[in-house]
């Protein structure tokens, strides 16, 4: 590269290393005692990632996408196939855990994959636009929008997102002149983004999607049909009927009727507005007339698709083989996808809400977006009012048009990140979007959660404002203060620090536990099993974190999939099903705690329980009151609200520490 281009490209790593370090601010001076979320949530599972991957290499000479360390209660191994896993951050982590110690390596990606995304961004911007200025803005809007912000502390897994702009470069590049070497990159590109968020490998075979649609595609306007009239009259009464249907449901609430002898129930908008939706848009396509026609595809496609599907294949190779494991099950099932309660997406209010972490105006958890389904962080899709201010100028005042496939790409992930069903200010419109047929469709389909479209919309949005501030810097005369005045007024409204901050501290009992030489097992109460779709019992993401200490392994545990029939297979045991309904709080039947009792000596043994931990502020009276008669243990210590209780499997060497009993 140059002299002049590396120059360019080390100021813009300079620059998002600053903006990064002053976003996550105060964790920088924190690095080895906090975290931007709470461990007991996801960000205790995604610290666990990088610990097991490496604790398997190492301690085990294992193979790390299959492990024993929890949900011990079945003598295989666990899959890690599709669990979020992270492994492109868990290799980092174990070429890094050598030298920092484990909460200062989560913390340093964390805040390297915000620089990373930013810089993915700008090189792509900077490729189409030929402007570096305008990319840096382009680069700072995509990494440090509110999307990955809030993305920073939940879900450690989404601000990994540098593959995405990448292969938008890469198809970019091919789109321009497509080569099999190009081809392998995609493949090599797309793995990196399943390795870092199976997500992401969804997204960017979307991405492809709409680039081929948009190269084999050709729209023009057909002239009118008198034809079309009557259509439209016959629509035009069809729609005026429907629309009295949905203003009668809406205002009295419908009612069941029988017609022709069949009963039918209209007591919600879901099926009418549907119709509605359905009949609007053929009668607009009667209006507008469009016709498609497809240029044929061409052999060359053909091969590059081989070639970019074979390399993608032999880099996922270690996933594709544990995915073949007799322990796997069926990895690549997906969740049982209903019409009217599946997840839902984006609300539109959203996008026009300012930054919900600022320091000044945002209200962070306390926001109207806490109270959607599945709360703030994955609500959080704020556009920057700066960047659509500086598009909307340069197309009104400068001309600015900007290519038509990107505003057709924003477009399309806009209403596809809207979920099945568009929501307004948090009420359910009924109106279905394109999402809502398909999330039905295999492999599209597992990336479940609409709203995390957002970033794939914050892509087009940050191209379509560097080009135009790349517009603008040219009919200016002096084009590097329009750059500087954007990027401090977007600096200033992205801005989220101060950032609450969580405590990585690790009680010292677990110290005990690992102290103990003995091959033993962890309970901790209460008892739970949990996977992003379920959970029985109740179970903490902090009871993982906290292995990262102790290194002993759990009958419990999370997983972002169950296997097969897991909870099943757990809650046949007698012992486990009352320790997941007592997590539950809920009533044993009868007869049940008496199985469970009779059962529990043979269960100590089989799963060499060593020590069991209670969360006092979680746990039920009659939660404690069973595992005391059900396990010969005796209390260790007594630290905050845990007691760490030790059973005659345990190593006697164990050193009490507080209260002893």
């Amino acid at each position: 590269m140059p002299a002049p281009r590396l120059r360019v490209h080390l100021a813009a790593l300079l620059g998002y290393t600053c903006v990064a370090l002053l976003f996550a601010w105060p964790l920088p001076v924190h690095l080895s005692d906090s975290f931007l979320g709470d461990p007991s949530g996801d960000t205790g599972v995604y610290i666990w990632n990088l610990w097991v991957f490496r604790h398997e290499i190492v301690a085990h000479h294992a193979f790390p996408f299959l492990t024993h360390e929890i949900l011990t209660l079945d003598p295989g191994a666990v899959p890690l196939t599709l669990h979020n896993y992270t492994t492109f951050a868990n290799v980092l982590a174990f070429l890094l855990l050598g030298a920092f110690d484990l909460v200062t390596v989560f913390n340093l990606i964390t805040i390297g994959s915000l620089v990373m995304a930013a810089y993915a961004m700008f090189v792509f911007a900077n490729r189409r636009t030929g402007d570096a200025g305008a990319a840096f803005l382009g680069g700072l809007l995509f990494g440090f929008s509110p999307f990955m912000s809030a993305r920073a502390g939940a879900h450690f897994s989404l601000v990994q997102v540098a593959p995405i702009p990448i292969f938008g470069l890469v198809l970019f590049s091919m789109w321009q002149r497509p080569t099999l070497r190009l081809a392998a990159v995609a493949g090599v590109v797309m793995a990196w983004a399943f390795l870092s968020d199976p997500y992401y490998a969804v997204y960017c075979l979307m991405m492809l999607m709409v680039m081929v649609g948009h190269s084999l595609a050709t729209i023009e306007r057909r002239p009118d049909a008198v034809r079309t009239v009557w259509w439209r009259m016959v629509l035009d009464l069809l729609l005026l009927s429907v629309a009295g249907l949905i203003a009668g449901i809406a205002i009295r609430g419908g009612g069941r009727l029988e017609l022709f002898g069949l009963r039918l129930s209209m007591t919600r908008l879901y099926t009418p507005v549907l119709l509605f939706t359905v009949l609007l848009a053929f009668r607009t396509w009667l209006v507008v007339r469009l016709k498609f026609s497809w240029r044929p595809l061409q052999f060359r496609y053909f091969r590059t698709a081989i070639v970019g599907t074979f390399a993608c294949a032999v880099l996922l190779s270690p996933v594709l083989f544990a995915m073949a494991s007799p322990q796997a099950g069926r990895p690549w099932r997906g969740p049982h996808i209903l019409w009217r309660s599946s997840a839902p997406g984006v609300d539109m209010a959203s996008w026009l809400t300012p930054n919900p972490l600022h320091p000044l105006w945002g209200s962070g958890q306390d926001s109207w977006l806490a109270r959607l389904p599945n709360g703030f962080d994955e609500n959080v899709a704020s556009f920057s009012l700066i960047a659509l201010a500086v598009i909307v100028f340069a197309v009104v005042r400068a001309g600015f048009r900007g290519p038509l496939g990107w505003w057709i790409f924003t477009a399309i992930f806009a209403c596809l990140s809207l979920g099945p069903f568009v929501s307004v200010a948090g009420v359910n419109t009924y109106v279905p979007t394109p999402w809502a047929v398909l999330r039905y469709l295999p492999i599209i389909g597992a990336a479940r959660m609409p709203t995390r479209m957002t970033i794939l919309v914050m892509l087009g949005l940050s191209m379509l404002f560097a080009m135009a501030v790349a517009h603008l810097r040219r009919r200016v005369a002096r084009p590097r203060l329009v750059v500087a005045c954007i990027a401090v007024l977007l600096v200033f409204e992205l801005l989220p620090a101060p950032r609450p901050v969580f405590s990585a501290a690790v009680p010292e009992l677990h110290r005990i536990i690992r102290d103990d030489p003995e091959p033993v097992r962890v309970l901790n109460l209460p008892f739970g099993l949990k996977d992003g779709l379920s959970e029985r019992g109740s179970f903490s993401a902090r009871s993982q974190y906290f292995q990262t200490v102790h290194e002993k392994r759990l009958i419990g545990g999370y997983l972002s999939r169950l296997p097969d029939d897991a909870i099943a297979r757990y809650r046949r045991h007698p012992v486990v099903r009352v320790l997941l309904r007592l997590s539950e709080g809920r009533a044993l039947e009868p007869g049940m705690e008496e199985e469970a009792l009779a059962a529990a000596p043979e269960f100590v043994h089989r799963m060499q329980l060593g020590y069991v931990v209670l969360d006092t502020g979680m746990c039920s009276p009659e939660l404690v009151a069973f595992v005391k008669k059900a396990f010969p243990m005796s209390r260790l210590t007594v630290e905050g609200p845990w007691e760490l209780y030790r059973t005659p499997l345990a190593s006697p060497g164990a050193v009490p520490q507080g209260r002893p009993e």
